[in-house]
């Protein structure tokens, strides 16, 4: 039987969530639990449902679930303008169903049982579109596209280097030891998840320490990195290039029974220019997000990038990994091993289709050459100045409207939405030939294993 209390606060985030629907302002990067309205969920601590939570670890993976909520609730309220106290009723409200939810066994059953986070592919949209057999030809045009990617980054494309370049550089060329990312790592992680959550000034350390260089082969504007910003008029966002910014923010894996921290740097561009009129991959805005996944020693495990839509996944594993390549699913494209050097990376990108032409360790003395970029929280992304006070760049299915590509009509029938727009965090599908998405929790367990010590 549902109390006064109970009822009561379970009908203020029905309103909450009423508001923000009517207001157009749903977030979409955290994903809802059925009958759970004040906590939210990734893949990552959905995952963890399939673990055995004991009192003191369930209790910090339902603290982990309100947090997202809390932070969803936020944008979606902020952009709809509403009463600032209806936030603070509903932290209220949230700690009072949370705290039910500690002592009832059955309602933590069902939680366990119903939370996960749906795959960003449609199964109907497969069925209509052929899969078993349009997959085959988009399989065979991605396995070229790894092929022409490889010689690219070998350095044996044909493909000439532009005469200009831009270097965007670290807002700090300091660095810390690895025995203080150790450190910083182990410490964090003393708590029943295991879990290294690193944050406030420690993790600006962390993002500060691994923040790349980018280098921009530069032809126009649209190879120059910049700040979002939505159009008061209307139309699609643009990019503000005079403000070069890279966004950050965490996230976590698995590896070896252990989880990982995940520090991830994304980069914006005004568009990526069509070279044709039959260029389909071409569009408005374009960017990067490159990942470090940090082993407990200190030391970088992995690095991959992927585009902002999803596309083009690419692993620069650690001698401390043999990539094992998928099976029933396209891999991702699997670059040169990357020698184990916590030092700060460079990675070049081609012009116009911002492709990587080049990753290798920075050299120090050019680190203070180039334009200095800021970092900034992902999160402002979602909460842009507007005309209304303020909005988030993505919809509520988490794509950036404006930025189709006309690839979307040919491969439709690999179930994506919108194939090639740019997308939020948590909604990356990063494979057309079977299902994959970027933030999956066991990524690392089902492509590599560790090498054998010499």
């Amino acid at each position: 039987m549902v109390d006064n209390v109970t009822a009561d606060c379970l009908a203020q985030f029905q309103q909450a969530d009423k508001f923000a629907l009517q207001a157009g302002t749903v977030d979409g990067g955290f994903a809802r639990i059925p009958d759970f309205p004040w906590l939210r969920t990734n893949r990552f601590f959905a995952s963890l449902s399939n673990e055995t939570l004991f009192t003191d670890g369930y209790a910090q993976w339902l603290s982990q679930l309100e947090q997202m909520d809390r932070e969803a609730r936020h944008i979606e309220l902020s952009n709809a303008d509403t009463d600032p106290s209806l936030e603070q009723q509903l932290h209220l409200c949230r700690t009072i169903l949370s705290t039910e939810l500690l002592g009832d066994t059955v309602k933590r059953s069902q939680l366990q049982r119903i939370i996960k986070v749906n795959d960003n592919y449609s199964s109907l949209q497969r069925a209509i579109g052929l899969y078993p057999i349009t997959a085959i030809f988009v399989d065979i045009i991605a396995s070229n596209w790894r092929d022409k990617a490889r010689l690219r980054l070998s350095g044996t494309s044909n493909r000439p280097f532009d005469e200009v370049s831009v270097r965007y550089i670290p807002p700090t060329r300091k660095t810390i030891s690895n025995d203080r990312v150790a450190n910083i790592l182990s410490k964090a992680a003393a708590n029943p998840l295991n879990l290294p959550n690193v944050s406030g000034i420690e993790l600006q350390q962390l993002l500060l320490n691994f923040a790349p260089v980018w280098v921009v082969e530069t032809k126009d504007d649209n190879d120059r990195i910049g700040t979002p910003r939505l159009d008061l008029y209307g139309n699609p966002p643009n990019i503000d290039t005079s403000r070069p910014v890279v966004y950050t923010y965490k996230s976590f894996t698995r590896w070896q029974g252990n989880n990982l921290l995940q520090l991830n740097y994304v980069i914006w561009f005004p568009a990526r220019p069509l070279e044709s009129h039959f260029d389909i991959l071409g569009g408005h805005l374009d960017g990067l997000n490159f990942r470090v996944t940090l082993a407990p020693s200190g030391q970088p495990l992995l690095y991959d990038t992927i585009h902002n839509c999803g596309c083009y996944h690419t692993l620069f594993p650690t001698p401390a990994l043999t990539f094992q390549p998928p099976s029933g699913t396209e891999p991702p494209l699997l670059a040169d091993t990357v020698p184990e050097s916590s030092q700060r990376k460079e990675i070049r990108l081609t012009a116009g289709t911002h492709h990587i032409r080049k990753f290798a360790n920075a050299v120090n003395a050019t680190l203070d050459l180039g334009k200095r970029y800021k970092l900034v929280d992902y999160q402002q992304l979602t909460t842009l100045p507007h005309t209304s006070g303020s909005r988030s760049l993505f919809s509520e299915d988490g794509i950036v409207q404006g930025t189709e590509r006309g690839e979307r009509w040919l491969l439709w029938p690999m179930g994506i939405a919108s194939p090639g727009a740019m997308r939020q965090r948590g909604r990356h599908a990063t494979a057309f030939v079977g299902r994959r998405h970027f933030d999956d929790p066991d990524l690392m367990e089902t492509l590599f294993y560790p090498a054998k010590a010499d």
